[in-house]
């Protein structure tokens, strides 16, 4: 399931919502724009609308420390959307960053919540993709897809490529700890 919001403080706060409803593993959370968009050690991401923002919902139930492993799998499911689909190379800066050219196209921001095990109970995927605009800012070193290309980028068709490839990168992880 796909939820669509034309503004929300941040797709993560709204996915931690949903989460504790118990909706669907692989929901999503979908926003033009984010009051309060959310980057690693408390920083800002820059929310302008054209750009994709989403937040997904998984459940793993595996130790925070197999749970660690998650961002990178997430990065390297765009990674290979983004080989698929487009004519650059990108690289994951770790723990959480994809570049192209040395300058930022996406930002992953995972948040947990734990079970009385210490288990993940819930995982909260937060991407945010410089699709199709520049984010504005001093020292902000970063591009959009759509400058790389020369092309305007559905963002719709880039999340369902993304949620499919991730599907499949996910359901490898979750065998290798059944």
């Amino acid at each position: 399931m796909i939820y669509f919001y034309k503004s929300l403080d941040s797709t993560n706060n709204k996915a931690k919502q949903l989460a504790k409803l118990n909706k669907s593993e692989f929901s999503c959370i979908v926003a033009s724009t984010q009051t309060a968009g959310k980057g690693t050690n408390g920083r800002v991401w820059v929310s302008k609308p054209g750009n994709l923002l989403a937040s997904i919902i998984l459940y793993p139930n595996i130790s925070a420390q197999a749970c660690s492993n998650i961002t990178l799998l997430v990065g390297k499911a765009i990674q290979k959307v983004f080989d698929n689909e487009y004519d650059f190379k990108s690289n994951i800066k770790l723990p959480n960053d994809i570049l192209v050219d040395d300058k930022k196209i996406v930002g992953i921001l995972c948040e947990s919540t734990s079970d009385k095990n210490n288990n993940i109970a819930s995982l909260i995927i937060g991407i945010g993709i410089n699709t199709n605009i520049l984010p504005a800012g001093n020292g902000i070193n970063a591009n959009s897809l759509a400058n790389i290309t020369d092309k305007k980028i559905n963002n719709t068709w880039l999340l369902s490529k993304i949620l499919t490839q991730l599907k499949v990168e996910y359901t490898k992880f979750r065998k290798a700890y059944e």
